[in-house]
């Protein structure tokens, strides 16, 4: 409460020892508590899991920034495991928050170190590091930049199995799904056609992205609205190739009473979480967990907190004896389940539809490959073939060439790439 968050403030500015432990969205309901924390004079500011905050005119980061140069903070720490995610200048962001005397200015950062070019059709010009550019600046924030790996830590983990699951795409046994796919790529090069003269929003090509994601996974209850708001398609088809690899019916009644697929064959003496970021397909799964006797819970935005901490314990190594255990899968949305738990009691891991961002991809995965876990453990990642999976996986190959130590200057343009990918028919 605001009552006691006064009474703490007024004791640390009785006392010279204290810690703060704050989110970024703090002061995002409450604007006073910015000025209470730049009157208390703090000594050092850390910044865990700092590309969080990588957007400068996001209130996150201007609460911090306003924290470190009006308090003229001495030290500043940013950790974060991936200080590149797109672009060049989300490491302006973080550079200049530590040194922001040598790091004044975003466009004398640009020229200095980068350089401008374009692509496809796009009248916009990126900026990527000139050749050479990456080495001088490796150079000049040596003293100011520390990498450590796991190993460097003397952090060892059991061995860590990625399995690619490449699915031919089945257009006889998911007919619906196959023609709603069409449907949907047929919407959207009209509608993101750049030839006819109309400004493409990324609002309108990120939409789109997610919808033909949407179909690989669960088509049921998917909208397709055009500039004007209005609904163009709308698919309602309970067909997916993705979920049956999952679980699916067998047996001559085609019930779930024997169930097949990769889930019922996983779970042999073992646990597993299952990640999506769509919350249909994952209570299609609950269901047919339901009917298959497979203890399954789910873990996304409408779960209730008390239920989230339940979760929480039932799949931590630390307070789950071996076979006393409530559930045998968590069914995870990434937002909710992909940062900050501890799963190490799972050892099996299927991505039904991947994370986008490489980073958030590894944080899914260390939910059950983390301090803790002390069997080997397996990532099984499905990707329909031909389909916008193969597009996602290439996106993904080269934003990972981005946080590999800064060992690439190419800037990912999602815009531009999708549409070009959408027209030529490689979606």
């Amino acid at each position: 409460t605001k009552a006691s968050r006064r009474f703490a403030l007024d004791l640390m500015k009785e006392t010279n020892q204290y810690v703060v432990i704050l989110n970024y969205e703090a002061w995002r309901k409450d604007k006073q508590l910015i000025e209470d924390l730049i009157d208390i004079k703090f000594d050092t500011v850390i910044i865990d899991e700092a590309h969080n905050i990588k957007d400068r005119a996001s209130i996150a980061y201007r609460g911090v920034k306003s924290i470190i140069d009006r308090s003229d903070i001495p030290f500043v720490i940013p950790m974060t495991g991936t200080p590149i995610l797109n672009k060049p200048q989300e490491l302006f962001s973080l550079l200049t928050l530590v040194n922001p005397e040598r790091f004044r200015s975003e466009g004398t950062f640009l020229h200095e170190f980068c350089e401008q070019y374009y692509t496809g059709n796009s009248l916009m010009p990126k900026w990527r590091f000139r050749a050479g550019g990456l080495t001088r600046l490796s150079e000049l924030i040596r003293g100011n930049f520390i990498r450590r790996t796991k190993e460097d830590a003397g952090i060892i983990l059991p061995e860590k199995t990625v399995i690619i699951h490449q699915l031919e795409v089945d257009h006889d046994t998911y007919p619906e799904q196959s023609r709603a796919r069409s449907e949907m790529r047929k919407w959207g090069s009209i509608m993101l056609d750049a030839e006819s003269g109309k400004a493409i929003s990324a609002s309108a090509v990120i939409a789109m992205y997610t919808r033909l994601r949407q179909i690989e996974t669960w088509p049921a209850g998917i909208e397709l609205k055009d500039n004007n708001g209005e609904v163009v398609l709308k698919v309602d088809i309970e067909e997916s190739q993705k979920l049956d690899e999952i679980i699916r019916p067998n047996g001559p009644e085609h019930t779930y009473e024997d169930a097949e697929g990769l889930l019922p064959e996983v779970l042999n003496a073992e646990r597993a979480v299952i990640f999506s970021q769509f919350k249909k397909p994952l209570q299609e799964l609950k269901r047919r967990c339901d009917l298959a006797g497979i203890r399954a819970v789910v873990l996304d935005g409408d779960t209730p907190q008390a239920l989230r901490d339940e979760i929480a314990i039932d799949f931590d190594n630390k307070y789950v004896t071996e076979g006393e255990h409530k559930w045998d899968v968590v069914l995870a949305n990434y937002r909710v389940g992909g940062v900050g738990m501890n799963m190490t009691a799972a050892t099996q891991m299927i991505i039904l539809d991947e994370e986008w961002n490489p980073g958030k991809r590894d944080q899914a995965y260390d939910r059950i490959h983390r301090i803790g876990q002390d069997k080997p453990v397996t990532i099984h990642v499905l990707r329909d073939i031909g389909t916008v999976d193969n597009w996602l996986s290439n996106l993904i190959e080269n934003k990972q060439d981005i946080v590999d130590g800064f060992n690439s200057a190419t800037e990912v343009d999602l815009t531009e790439d999708f549409i070009q990918s959408l027209k030529n028919g490689l979606i």
